[in-house]
């Protein structure tokens, strides 16, 4: 039997309190196939919101795909979405603010930010950083009830030295300082993405984040960054990353310290701009 949905108040960031007061009627909500109408909220929030950035013929993924991996609770990768909004308890009547998704790979112990969209009139309101945070905690909370610990958070986000402002939604360098704001680094690599759909190739123009570990603070290691590369690629079809040409470099700048190409990043410091990988 569900339940009625029962909307967290997302009050967590500062910038969210002085916006709208302690009273303010903005609420968060994991979907969760257990609450009645969640499934429909969420339904309606992609309808709305995700796919006018995230079309199915553009790198966004079916609904029913997300429904699926939130029903079935022994999948391996976990999905997160997270919405944010005001009267989420009447999805039909809702005003929708936000939708996100994450995805937690349960074997590794790691987690993808895997999007993150906010209705465009509702930016520059803290939106975007709560719904980070909620989804952050919601992946810990995955890895505690699985007994482990959750290794690391990772995001990815088109590279400014390959992807002009003119060819994202937003200036990707404004993208990168927004997330390294939010506690974010870059992850010293040349990152290479393989591509979700069969034979689609790999994806060279992003580049890869971590975030601080949502309880301890602490930004994940080498042997981390190394867990979710392999379940990302494992997960994208690659069997065996170990025999993967863009694979092995990856390792090859991640374990032996040579230092991947991601310079048009470093206008502020370095330590800024990159995350210094512990063993």
């Amino acid at each position: 039997m569900t339940k009625n949905i029962t909307p967290q108040y997302a009050f967590q960031a500062g910038d969210l309190k002085a916006k709208f007061g302690e009273n303010a009627p903005l609420q968060s909500h994991i979907v969760s196939a257990a609450q009645h109408n969640s499934f429909e909220l969420m339904t309606r929030a992609y309808n709305d919101l995700f796919v006018k950035l995230f079309p199915l013929d553009q790198g966004g993924e079916p609904v029913e795909k997300w429904m699926n991996r939130i029903s079935f609770k022994e999948a391996d990768s976990r999905y997160i979405v997270n919405i944010v909004g005001e009267g989420l308890e009447k999805p039909s009547t809702a005003k929708l603010r936000g939708i996100s998704v994450g995805i937690y790979y349960r074997d590794a112990d790691v987690g993808l930010l895997a999007y993150n969209v906010v209705d465009e009139n509702s930016r520059n309101m803290g939106i975007g950083k709560i719904m980070v945070e909620q989804r952050k905690a919601a992946m810990l909370a995955e890895a505690e009830a699985a007994g482990k610990k959750l290794r690391g958070v990772f995001l990815e986000c088109n590279n400014p030295a390959r992807i002009s402002a003119a060819e994202d939604s937003i200036d990707p360098n404004k993208r990168i300082a927004m997330y390294q704001k939010w506690g974010a680094r870059v992850v010293d690599i040349d990152y290479v993405c393989p591509d979700e759909a069969p034979g689609g190739g790999k994806v060279g123009t992003l580049i890869l984040l971590a975030f601080p570990h949502p309880k301890t603070g602490k930004y994940p290691g080498k042997r981390d960054v190394e867990a979710y590369l392999r379940a990302f690629y494992q997960k994208h079809g690659i069997a065996k990353p170990d025999e993967d040409v863009d694979f092995q470099g990856m390792m090859e700048q991640l374990h032996n310290g040579r230092k991947g190409a991601m310079r048009p990043l470093a206008k502020r410091s370095a330590n800024e701009d990159v995350m210094r990988l512990r063993a």
